[in-house]
Parts: C-alpha cells; structure tokens; sequence
C-alpha cells in the first residue's frame, strides 16, 4: 500500500516540525492524534483541518466535532482528501489558544509490512509549552531517542520510524521515486530511512465506509 510523508510545523516557527508517516486509508482523525502526541499536546479540545492550497489559503473543513458545512474528522480518510503529490492542510488545535501548524505531504513511497501507522519518522526542534510544561518534559523528555510504542490509535498513539535526514519544506513535490523507494519533494536529502519496497497496492478504502459524500464536497 502507498503511504504518505507529512512535515507539520509549527505556524510561526517551520524550525520546529515533525515528520509523520499514514496511510492512505487512516482517518484525518488519526492523523489529527498523531500530531498532537508527537508535538507532546493532550487530546483535550477542538480541532479542525482545512483542506488547502498552494497559498495556504483554508479551504473544505473537516472538524472534530459536527458543523455546518464540515466534514468529521473519523468519517474521512485522508485518500479522500488528498488529489495533489504535495497536498496541504491547515491544522488548528484549541480554538481559544489558536495552536496552527501547517501540514504538507514530503514524499509518497510504500508501507513497510513490519510498521503500525501513523508513526513519527523525524522529529525537529523543541515545541512549545502547551500549558507552561510540556507534556513530554513531564515524562522525562522522551526526546524519541528510543522505539516508542504507544497504546494504539484509540489514545492518539503512534510508532516511532528510523529518523531520516529529509531537508526543510520550500518546494514542489517530485514524485518520480528516488531509489530508497520514496519520491521526494525536491528538499536537499541525505536520507537515511531503509529501502521500502514497492508498494503501489490500491488503497482498499471504501468511500462510503466513511460517510463520505463525493456529490456534496466541494473543493476549490
């Protein structure tokens, strides 16, 4: 099965990101709690995603809880949302603290048979303080230094991947694959992730398993 790279960083700070690996077939609700673990957040407030474009300007929503005109973040996979190889989305977490990031496929290549998805692949500077402590300072500042295996999806958990030396964002996504298997954006790479073999397996995913109405989403 395909899978897809994100980098997500921080709105006002692109030195602070996290590399996150899904597939086509998880939820936009699975991506959501991947996020929030691998920049150390709880789990505890609202939460939107917005479809975007090439200038960030927000387009469909898809949110945590029901509203007019949205999406709900487990009834949508993220095949449904992705038509571009360098797709973009608009994370907001915590409405009243406004935490944005942005999100951006890095690179396409193939799932390896022995990983649990989502999964943290790189992780990049120190986020802030959600709320004057971190909750990974809490714990002893993981620092993802170790395998880590959380307690599934259910509590927003994911496998930690081998770190890899993907360059920053900054430009258009090539997706002629490059010989580790995985199709790069154009970043400077010197990365050290293991050969994926290839994949290419169709997705599996059933439009209507998630609720989705392709008559009434409206895209750009």
């Amino acid at each position: 099965m395909s899978l897809f790279k994100f980098r997500v960083w921080m709105e006002d700070d692109d030195t602070v990101f996290r590399d996150i690996e899904v597939l086509p077939s998880n939820t936009m609700l699975e991506f959501h709690k991947a996020i929030l673990t691998a920049f150390g957040f709880d789990h505890k407030h609202e939460a939107s995603f917005f479809k975007s474009n090439d200038n960030w300007q927000k387009g469909k929503e898809i949110s945590l809880s029901k509203k007019d005109g949205a999406l709900l973040l487990d009834k949508v996979a993220l095949v449904q949302l992705i038509d571009d190889p360098h797709q973009k989305f608009l994370y907001l977490y915590d409405y009243q603290k406004e935490w944005n990031f942005c999100c951006e496929i890095l690179s396409i290549g193939s799932e390896k048979e022995d990983a649990s998805y989502p999964r943290l692949a790189r992780k990049e500077g120190e986020a802030p303080k959600q709320y004057g402590e971190s909750i990974i300072a809490s714990k002893g500042d993981l620092g993802f230094e170790e395998s880590l295996q959380f307690d599934g999806m259910a509590t927003g958990g994911f496998e930690r991947a081998d770190d890899d030396e993907d360059a920053h964002k900054g430009k258009s996504i090539n997706v002629a694959s490059d010989e580790d298997g995985l199709s790069d954006n154009g970043h400077a790479s010197g990365d050290n992730d293991e050969n994926d073999e290839d994949g290419g397996d169709e997705y599996g995913n059933d439009d209507e398993s998630y609720g989705y109405d392709n008559d009434n989403y409206n895209d750009y």
